[in-house]
């Protein structure tokens, strides 16, 4: 099993610091596992399209056109259970194809660039902030991996 998490790091919060670090170990058990912070530069808020598009190139230069690339977006792919998204991650991971999984900044990936990755996958319709969609992709990753190995950390 071979996965990575690219994201824009714009700021650190401890406590999402502390989940990564945690999440991060507990999948490198099962296989490699990288994360990658991309940082990008400032800008003003009232900037926010030029920041959106350069976080964009960001996140699209590290797309390896071998890996299955999935980007979090609200508007992506929802599913109806953690056992869905396990199912399909699972698929993947039997490809024998590294997944890429990416977050964009606060402004989300520009919609030129969308089409880029393999695949846009959903959490909730609901908009977060990135270092809350950061710990949700981290811990729904874990949860999805514990379930295709039949672990008990999900509960049914």
């Amino acid at each position: 099993m071979k996965l990575r998490l690219i994201y824009i790091q714009s700021s650190k919060e401890p406590w999402a610091e502390m989940a990564e670090s945690l999440y991060a170990k507990k999948l490198k058990a099962f296989g490699q596992f990288e994360v990658l912070a991309l940082k990008a530069k400032s800008h003003s808020r009232a900037a926010s399209n030029q920041k959106k598009h350069d976080e964009s190139v960001l996140l699209v230069e590290k797309i390896d056109p071998q890996d299955i690339n999935i980007l979090f977006d609200e508007k992506g792919q929802r599913f109806s259970s953690s056992i869905e998204f396990s199912d399909t991650l699972k698929k993947h991971i039997e490809s024998s194809r590294r997944l890429s999984f990416f977050i964009g900044g606060a402004f989300g990936v520009d919609d030129q660039f969308k089409s880029k990755f393999t695949q846009c996958w959903s959490f909730s319709a609901l908009t977060m902030n990135h270092h809350l969609a950061k710990t949700v992709a981290f811990e729904q990753i874990y949860r999805g991996v514990t379930i295709i190995k039949g672990l008990p950390y999900h509960n049914n």
